[in-house]
């Protein structure tokens, strides 16, 4: 994610502009969600392969974090343009991972 971060950083205003207008047109509604699902399910491939190699806590929900990450994603993208002196990308990513990786499963 952080390298597709890098590659599109000149688009994140129109990415943004576009999330928000898929909350209010349905045309645009169907077309976000087909690549959100797009993506979501390669992140829910991803996170299972790392859960069976030991490397994500096995309490992990493949398709929850798969929307949590992406929701982080879409914070991160908002907030670096918000505050762009504010931490990158790269230092919130590697909070967020630190944090997946060390936390223990729900009680």
């Amino acid at each position: 994610l952080l390298g597709e971060f890098e590659r599109s950083r000149r688009e994140t205003v129109v990415y943004l502009k576009a999330l928000l207008l898929a909350t209010r047109d349905a045309k645009y509604r169907r077309s976000a969600l087909r690549i959100y699902r797009t993506i979501s399910a390669r992140l829910t491939s991803t996170i299972s392969e790392l859960i069976d190699d030991g490397v994500v806590p096995g309490w992990v929900d493949p398709a929850a974090m798969a929307s949590l990450i992406m929701a982080v994603a879409n914070g991160v993208a908002l907030q670096t343009q918000l505050d762009p002196r504010g931490p990158d990308q790269v230092a919130m990513a590697g909070q967020f991972a630190t944090l997946l990786l060390a936390a223990q499963p729900p009680r």
